[in-house]
């Protein structure tokens, strides 16, 4: 994964990955995880996540 194209001024609070097929999603989710150091979830079919703006949101 190629970080240097980030445009993130800081990392996000959690990277939710919620497309693609279950295996492929998954290594995605890894690869954020590695390759980033940003905090990764695949949520499990079915769940329900509250996104809620965080402190600074405009």
């Amino acid at each position: 994964m190629n970080t240097s194209t980030s445009t993130a001024v800081r990392p996000p609070a959690v990277t939710y990955v919620v497309h693609g097929e279950p295996d492929a999603f998954q290594a995605l989710r890894d690869r954020i995880r590695v390759d980033l150091g940003w905090p990764a979830v695949a949520p499990r079919p079915g769940e329900r996540v509250l996104v809620w703006p965080g402190p600074g949101f405009r």
